[in-house]
């Protein structure tokens, strides 16, 4: 196997129109931009309709974890940019390269459901770190884009390419096992917390050069993969075990990874018929000496990078084999006949019952299918509906699809009837059925929000700014419903996903309070109690914001949880603050003794600190009546809370636990988020202010119609 570091020749493995595509789509991912603005939360589109009422769809790659209409890098980016600040931090003069930086910082734990008994713990990383990580890639990525260019055994090195889509990765994989009557199933033991970082060098510059390199300290001198063991041990406490997964950086790295290890696989022996998807491995074979020499070479290769197969998940098949097939889902509505031109009201209320019955049975059927096995089909869902209810574009011109010919000219107003109307009998619409599922299955949270976006727009589309309030309002009213369903229990599960540390589930919870607006109509007490309990528990950051936001929507001041939100960060950085001998030998209480240690930002709870930080700090310039530039407070409302909490009955002045306070030891970490908020960078979209989020926003165009409750 051969060194990263090597320049090596790109060997093409598909047509040339096709490499070149990927090429060009390795290059666009690859670049620092990429990697900040739409890889840090990995989601599949940074998609979401903006206050100007316009619909951004800019397609990238695929998570589905965060909102990217509250969680938005897009301002952290375009500072770092500004001017080339980023190579101030984090470029050498010297060598003319990206420098390893060599301070620590802490990355938030989210984790979500991986089935019904174990979890994915996600780490996101602390932005210092991942700007780092972000431009180091950048500078490296004709290595990076190389070597995935090079393989073609991997069926998850497409990132989410417009050309590489599924049907033909599935027509590569066939290929790849042709020939071949049983299969060999397995994967790596728990994959991307059992990389051990050093083996990352071992893995891109092979291990005996590694273990040369072992005495080489000077950075500049550094290989690629040493300079990632590296960069990874600093984004992650300088812990040496584990990816810090969530973004797409690290999901990059592990591909790589994992293609030199199907390179050492080949140079073993080209013949091997073999796909992988990450850490999945499906080996082809007729024989049992294939398969036992294979094997006996595989867990050699396994342990020798200090990973393990996992024997729950290793199984044999034989022809013919099992199918995880999709087609039968993405193929659901082809069958709908189409709305004659001419038809009469009772042919126009046939079709759309029918559509109605059709998209029930849909939900059913794919509700049906994970349960039997075929894993993701509870995912295609909002997907599928997407794709159904809105023209294809092909080129410059639109097409209609199955849903829309189902229902003819008038679809979009039959779509308001199909999804909002309550069942004549349950009293449920579709709507809250779709809303539902995200409760059955958190991770689908994202792809719901998209499908409801999406639905809305096409919903709204040409409509006066009257029939879209009306829209609005049918789609809070089954909204409404849904949640008033759940709401004697909701306060009682955001409880129990607390103390289980249930991330994913909680935060499903909270984006749908927000983004429906149900935080309007529940009552005080339950939004108050929900709130309190999430920023008390630390639960992680996003969560925490999340709480915040909701509070504020509903008081409309920070009052009740003013105390909540300065304890929360003094107890995270408390336990680890290079002061603690000194804070423990004072006998003030805690809110009297805010640490001067300059080191918080490299801690727990750093975005949420970042977060309450910036509203504290923020200003909004204007000119006086006599012409003179003036400031106020952006988030006023904040600021008295803060400065007027109530604590043992007595008032008490917070803001110091809100701002960085005096020290001529700042952190390099702490004077980099210094920077950011004396220049006003944004990472958390206030909604105008006033914390009001896309969804709703598109139906709300004029500022006087924000009144509403």
């Amino acid at each position: 196997m051969s060194s990263c570091n090597e320049p090596q020749p790109v060997t093409s493995i598909f047509p040339e129109e096709y490499q070149k595509e990927l090429e060009r789509h390795y290059s666009k991912i690859l670049s620092a931009e990429s990697l900040i603005k739409y890889g840090y939360f990995d989601s599949l589109a940074n998609k979401f309709i903006d206050r100007s009422g316009n619909y951004k769809e800019e397609q990238y790659i695929s998570n589905d974890q965060f909102y990217e209409g509250i969680f938005n890098l897009s301002e952290f980016y375009n500072w770092l940019d500004d001017g080339d600040r980023w190579k101030d931090l984090y470029f050498s003069q010297k060598d003319g390269k990206v420098k390893i930086r060599k301070e620590w910082t802490t990355p938030i734990s989210f984790t979500i459901p991986k089935n019904l008994h174990t979890r994915r713990e996600y780490k996101l990383i602390n932005l210092f770190s991942y700007g780092n990580l972000a431009y180091y890639m950048e500078q490296e990525k004709e290595t990076v884009s190389n070597i995935l260019l090079q393989n073609k055994n991997s069926m998850s090195k497409f990132f989410g390419s417009e050309v590489f889509k599924f049907a033909i990765t599935q027509d590569l994989r066939s290929t790849l096992l042709f020939g071949k009557n049983k299969r060999y199933i397995t994967d790596v033991q728990n994959f991307y917390h059992s990389i051990y970082t050093h083996s990352i060098e071992w893995m891109l510059d092979g291990k005996d050069n590694a273990k040369r390199n072992i005495g080489v300290n000077n950075r500049k001198n550094f290989t690629f993969g040493k300079s990632l063991d590296k960069l990874i041990q600093n984004s992650q406490s300088g812990e040496t075990h584990g990816l810090p997964t969530g973004n797409l950086i690290t999901r990059i790295i592990a591909e790589v990874y994992m293609c030199k290890f199907d390179e050492i696989l080949l140079d073993r022996n080209p013949r091997y018929s073999f796909s992988r998807f990450v850490d999945d491995i499906v080996f082809a074979f007729n024989t049992d000496m294939e398969l036992i020499e294979f094997k006996k070479y595989l867990n050699e290769k396994i342990r020798e990078y200090s990973l393990s197969l996992n024997d729950s998940k290793t199984k044999i098949e034989s022809f013919p084999f099992e199918g995880n097939n999709k087609d039968a889902i993405f193929t659901f509505f082809d069958t709908l006949p189409e709305m004659p031109k001419e038809a009469d009201n009772s042919i126009k209320n046939l079709g759309k019952r029918r559509v109605k019955d059709k998209i029930s049975q849909f939900i059913d059927y794919c509700v049906s299918e994970e349960g039997r096995g075929n894993r993701g089909s509870l995912k295609c869902i909002p997907a599928v509906l997407v794709n159904s209810i809105r023209p294809l574009q092909v080129g410059n011109s639109y097409h209609a699809q199955p849903i829309m010919k189902a229902l003819g000219d008038d679809y979009r107003e039959c779509l308001i009837d199909i999804f909002f109307e309550p069942h004549y009998l349950t009293g449920m619409s579709l709507f809250e059925r779709i809303l539902d599922l995200s409760f059955m299955d958190s991770t689908i949270t994202q792809k719901i929000i998209d499908f409801s976006q999406v639905l809305v727009h096409e919903i709204v589309s040409g409509k006066t700014v009257w029939d879209r309030l009306l829209i609005l309002i049918k789609v809070e009213k089954a909204a409404k419903r849904y949640f008033d369903r759940i709401k004697d229990a909701l306060k009682g599960k955001i409880e129990e996903y607390i103390n289980s540390g249930s991330n994913q589930e909680i935060y499903s919870y909270l984006l749908m309070i927000i983004i429906f607006n149900y935080d309007k109509k529940m009552d005080l007490n339950s939004v108050n109690d929900i709130c309190h309990s999430v920023i008390q528990s630390r639960i992680d950051d996003i969560n925490m914001i999340l709480a915040t936001i909701i509070y504020y929507r509903k008081n409309g001041n920070y009052d009740g949880i003013a105390e909540g939100m300065a304890k929360a960060l003094w107890d995270a950085h408390y336990p680890v603050c290079s002061k603690k001998q000194e804070l423990d030998t004072d006998p003030n209480p805690w809110y009297m003794k805010p640490c001067n240690c300059g080191k918080e930002f490299s801690d727990q709870l750093w975005m949420y600190r970042y977060y309450l930080y910036f509203m504290h700090k923020n200003e909004i310039s204007y000119m006086d009546s006599k012409g003179n530039k003036q400031s106020r407070p952006a988030y006023p409302d904040f600021q008295k809370s803060i400065e007027g909490a109530v604590i043992n009955n007595m008032t008490v002045d917070l803001s110091n636990h809100f701002d960085f306070r005096k020290s001529a030891n700042l952190s390099d970490v702490n004077k980099f988020y210094k920077t950011m908020l004396d220049d006003g960078v944004k990472i958390i979209d206030d909604g105008g202010g006033k914390f009001i989020y896309p969804l709703m926003q598109y139906c709300i165009l004029p500022d006087f119609l924000n009144i509403l409750p």
